[in-house]
């Protein structure tokens, strides 16, 4: 039975070849071949037909081989060059001749680079013009030795996006290749020089108490599409922490110092330039805080100076969480330099940022309260995150709102309208840690209490969260929230408050 395939398969290879070759003067009839071209007498590819490795077959005026059995792989859109991987290559430009070494005619092409000089972050767009005599097959875009993409057709297209870590001159490369595997490179260069300080002006009549916060290198978001899509022109930062190794200076998460950071200067830029500025929140769930490890709150307010200055800021975010929550010398040390930092900065806003319960806020929020009050700290606004706490929608984190505004005039003495002046809310959007879920209706609920009470801040964890997971999955994520959502729903609210 082999033998009878392996004969069947050996009549097909002799009497399917699409193209046969004749001898010209340069070739005898036993086939030995001299330089001087080869006459071909080609049939047209057809997809019924079947080829063998050798056989030969035309298509828009171009002679291609087989490399390998094949059978309905279209020569136009299955060719490169030997080991590609595809079933076919060019060994001619038209039908009828061709040289001992196939098409060598190289493609032309040509590559612009915009902008030339760079000074934001943002992207870098690489544009390629490219023809052959038997048509372009792809172009590469390098960056220096890295391929950043590959386009198939025309335009040819693709970009970089560039923070001040790629401050320097930056080569590109386009590398356009025909169906025969012959190549030519067009090269462009840009200037990057982005200011890593975080500088620039700070714009006025802006809300720093709807600022959403943003948790860099968790899927931080184009910013200036989020600003566009939404209004929001404040974000939060987050977070200044002590170095991990130790000492009283501040650091972004506890691993960047503010000199050596490269993260947040771009980030700032990008807001800045976009109209917008930023809130710095230091503390979060986790991590060594400055009043853990400073020895007082002099030293603590130097370090948070630090911040202030380097960033020009005009507020700042104190999230007061576990560990430090329960350590009474920290907690001391947070809000006596949040009472330097007002008299030494005037017009600065600063805001306090305690967990919720059901009752407002526990004994070790209020503590921050009492304490506020007897370190002078009171002009500030105090928040409560009415999430992870066995919530369940916005009728009650209303309720927790309205406990803990009682907490406010019990502590600080204010009337009604003074204490929801200085008090705030601060949400998480979607599928919560304790797999609550807030969906956009809680958060308008939330929204038109606040406009009606007159509640000092409004604003939510994160931004990064904002959009819907992968199949709208129900799942716990720094970079999707885990309901049914379009982009940016909940960035819409603050930018409403």
């Amino acid at each position: 039975m082999s033998n009878f395939r392996l004969s069947a398969l050996s009549f097909l290879t002799l009497t399917l070849a699409a193209c046969s070759t004749l001898p010209t003067p340069g070739q005898t009839s036993s086939g030995s071949r001299s330089l001087s071209s080869q006459a071909l007498t080609c049939a047209a590819w057809s997809a019924t037909t079947v080829y063998n490795a050798g056989d030969t077959a035309s298509a828009g005026g171009v002679t291609y081989k087989a490399n390998w059995w094949t059978q309905g792989d279209a020569p136009a859109t299955h060719s490169g060059p030997s080991g590609s991987g595809q079933p076919w290559s060019v060994i001619s430009g038209t039908c009828g001749t061709t040289s001992p070494g196939g098409d060598t005619t190289a493609p032309s092409v040509s590559l612009s680079a915009s902008p030339s000089s760079v000074t934001t972050a943002g992207n870098i767009s690489l544009s390629a013009s490219a023809s052959d005599n038997v048509g372009v097959s792809k172009v590469e875009f390098y960056q220096g030795t890295t391929l950043l993409s590959t386009d198939t057709t025309a335009p040819y297209t693709a970009s970089e996006a560039v923070t001040s870590a790629q401050n320097g001159t930056r080569s590109y490369t386009a590398k356009a290749f025909d169906a025969a595997g012959n190549t030519k490179s067009a090269s462009a260069s840009v200037t990057v020089n982005i200011s890593t300080t975080g500088g620039g002006t700070t714009p006025t009549g802006l809300n720093y108490f709807s600022a959403p916060y943003i948790l860099p290198g968790e899927s931080t978001p184009n910013l200036s599409s989020v600003m566009s899509a939404t209004g929001q022109k404040t974000f939060m930062l987050a977070f200044i922490l002590a170095p991990s190794g130790g000492g009283c200076t501040p650091t972004w998460d506890g691993t960047r110092t503010l000199s050596g950071d490269t993260v947040m200067g771009p980030l700032i830029n990008t807001i800045r330039s976009n109209g917008g500025d930023i809130n710095v929140s230091v503390g979060g769930y986790g991590g060594t805080k400055l009043g853990q490890v400073c020895a007082d709150a002099a030293s603590t307010a130097a370090a948070y100076q630090q911040v202030i200055t380097k960033y020009k800021l005009k507020a700042m975010d104190f999230d007061l969480e576990e560990p430090e929550y329960e350590n009474l010398q920290a907690i001391n040390n947070e809000i006596g330099a949040v009472a330097i930092l007002l008299a030494n900065n005037p017009g600065l806003q600063v805001s306090f940022t305690v967990p919720g319960t059901s009752s407002g806020t526990g004994y070790f929020g209020k503590n921050v309260l009492d304490t506020a009050k007897r370190l002078g700290a009171t002009n500030a606004n105090f928040s409560i995150m009415p999430f992870d706490g066995g919530f369940n929608g916005a009728s009650s984190q209303i309720a927790a709102l309205e406990q803990f505004h009682t907490m406010l005039m019990t502590a600080f003495g204010w009337d009604s309208a003074t204490a929801y002046k200085h008090e705030g809310v601060s949400m998480m959007n979607g599928r919560t840690d304790t797999a609550e879920h807030f969906y956009p209706a809680d958060f308008q609920t939330v929204l038109d209490y606040a406009h009606s009470k007159g509640l000092g801040r409004y604003t939510f964890w994160s931004v990064g969260r904002d959009r819907a997971c992968p199949n709208n999955a129900d799942q716990l994520s720094a970079s999707c929230s885990g309901i049914v959502q379009n982009d940016w729903d909940f960035t819409k609210f603050t930018a409403k408050f």
